[in-house]
């Protein structure tokens, strides 16, 4: 980490004791100046007019997939990926220190906790109202607030709220992970040796995914993830993420994007950045 990078404010999305609270700490220390946002769309906004210069966002889960509305921002945005962060994903079923589980009528939490937990909910609280909310640690708030409400939130939840656990690592697997992106004006020029790019193709013109895929393979460039969204052009019209190994600087993902261009499919670079290294 740098020294401007501690300096920096960096948007979040959160409130405080979000898992993204978490990861942003992870990467940046506790001595960044870190701000919390209401929505991803925000963390966007902040890093955008430059209140911050970085954003932190969750992109996809392990289990429940992809964050869409990360992706939707990243295909409307002028902002980069610089780097990539993994956090293990712990649940708790955390609920007000003065209740009882007996009380407890329902449980709050994002959807993508909702989904992570499914299977235990359905084994040990089959019983419990199932309420999504904007975020865990919205739900950590409500729980204080009434006793009859459980979340499911982090050690950072507890924490923060000063929250009981009625039960630990209620999440459906013990692999369970999120991804999160840090998004700032630029991306690692410079290639570290274990990359990955991220592009957007609008889908304006047929056997475009096709082409795209098809110039990847001739380049022996491995294509890790594609994900659809509505591109919001025109009615029924799409836009693919696509994550590529290689730095935008290393010959075969350069000969990959100049063909694309060659040929006429638009491609939006948001990327090259260091990859995860898995444990």
């Amino acid at each position: 980490m740098t020294c401007d990078q501690v300096r920096a404010a960096v948007a979040y999305f959160g409130p405080a004791g979000s898992f993204t609270n978490a990861a942003t700490t992870r990467h940046f220390g506790s001595a960044a100046s870190a701000v919390a946002q209401p929505s991803i769309h925000a963390v966007f906004a902040q890093v955008e007019t430059g209140h911050c210069r970085y954003g932190v966002v969750p992109v996809e889960n392990s289990s429940a997939g992809s964050v869409v509305q990360t992706l939707d921002a990243l295909i409307g945005s002028s902002l980069r990926i610089g780097c990539e962060i993994e956090l293990r994903i712990h649940l708790h079923l955390l609920g007000n220190p003065c209740s009882h589980a007996s009380r407890l009528t329902k449980v709050c939490a994002h959807p993508h906790a909702l989904a992570q937990a499914s299977r235990w909910l359905d084994t040990h609280w089959p019983a419990l109202e199932r309420e999504p909310v904007s975020s865990n640690s919205e739900a950590a708030r409500l729980a204080v607030e009434h006793e009859h409400i459980a979340a499911l939130a982090g050690d950072l939840a507890v924490e923060h709220y000063g929250l009981l656990a009625f039960a630990h690592n209620v999440e459906d697997r013990p692999d369970n992970a999120t991804r999160f992106l840090v998004i700032g004006r630029d991306d690692c020029a410079v290639a570290s040796g274990r990359d990955k790019t991220t592009i957007v193709v609008p889908l304006d013109v047929a056997g475009a995914l096709h082409e795209v895929l098809a110039c990847f393979h001739r380049h022996v460039v491995t294509v890790t993830r594609v994900d659809a969204r509505p591109s919001r052009a025109a009615i029924w019209s799409y836009a693919f993420l696509i994550d590529v190994l290689g730095h935008r600087s290393e010959p075969s993902v350069a000969a990959s994007l100049r063909e694309l261009e060659a040929r006429s499919i638009k491609v939006k670079l948001l990327g090259s950045y260091p990859r995860i290294k898995h444990r």
